[in-house]
């Protein structure tokens, strides 16, 4: 609705950068949620749902060094590293 209403307003523009951004991040979001019903239906939801926070956080630390030149300092990396682990142990 919300959607609607702003381009009813005309108040909101979007260039081509942001559109193409949208469909970067939209397409793979709307088959990782395929794949994610498709996982639960054969699969314990615990190892389903622990496998994806795990990749969510290996993709974002991924995408964040390859798209915007981050750089991950060892404290991070242990952060990353207690993360993980820490979701495996919820398994």
């Amino acid at each position: 609705m919300a959607f609607i209403i702003i381009f009813i307003k005309d108040t909101v523009s979007f260039n081509r950068q942001e559109i193409m951004m949208g469909i970067f991040v939209g397409v793979p979001n709307l088959y990782s949620a395929i794949f994610l019903i498709e996982a639960l239906g054969q699969l314990n939801g615990a190892i389903v749902y622990s496998t994806v926070n795990i990749l969510t956080v290996l993709g974002a630390t991924l995408v964040g060094m390859i798209r915007w030149g981050d750089r991950v300092t060892s404290v991070q990396w242990l952060g990353i590293a207690a993360t993980i682990l820490s979701i495996i142990l919820l398994i």
